[in-house]
């Protein structure tokens, strides 16, 4: 997988994980795309902050700092999907 698409999908993820703490799967995911992050693409120090207006991925690989910036509603995309459909939200 390419480094730009595991950070899309571990940022998603990520961003499910913490607006469902109790959601097992979620967290496993997170730890799923991290690990692939720091295997296939040496990334460390990998972290999200929220923004009024975008999500700031920032990760450091071969000793460089890089920062990724995502429309709200490109990262926010997947949580939005999982509340909108009813039979995900019954221990919620």
């Amino acid at each position: 997988m390419r480094l730009e698409d595991a950070l899309d999908n571990w940022l998603q993820i990520s961003i499910v994980a913490k607006n469902r703490s109790s959601d097992r799967s979620a967290k496993d995911t997170v730890q799923f795309f991290t690990d692939m992050l720091k295997e296939d693409h040496g990334v460390e120090k990998l972290s999200f902050e929220k923004t009024k207006d975008y999500y700031q991925v920032t990760y450091e690989q071969e000793g460089t700092t890089h920062i990724k910036s995502y429309r709200l509603d490109q990262a926010e995309l997947l949580i939005q999907q999982i509340q909108s459909e009813p039979r995900y939200n019954t221990s919620e």
